[in-house]
């Protein structure tokens, strides 16, 4: 792993792929469970598109929950997958959900 400021937890491999190339491949359903476990350890931006890939596992789902970014809970809270429960939690916390979101 490679540690500059701004890029968290990135391989040599991923610092050499475009943001647009990351984005779509967190958002891809097609995406391995393990790889999504990965990027939502990376940067805030990759994160948020993990939680509204439609086959991000349930456990992955309830801990970007806990992000400290307001714009990924609110992507997790979008998400189909998100338990009820969830959603409630973070909009009790956060705020409504409205249209519009930081990431997408």
């Amino acid at each position: 792993m490679i540690d500059l400021p701004g890029i968290h937890n990135f391989s040599e491999e991923e610092i050499t792929m475009s943001y647009t190339e990351l984005i779509s491949e967190a958002r891809n359903p097609a995406t391995a469970e393990a790889r999504l476990r990965h990027l939502a350890t990376t940067q805030d931006l990759i994160r948020g598109m993990v939680a509204t890939n439609p086959n991000c596992p349930l456990d992955l789902l309830e801990t970007l929950a806990e992000d400290p970014e307001d714009g990924v809970r609110r992507l997790v809270a979008q998400n189909p997958r998100t338990p009820l429960d969830v959603q409630l939690l973070i909009v009790a916390e956060i705020g409504l959900i409205s249209n519009s979101t930081d990431y997408a």
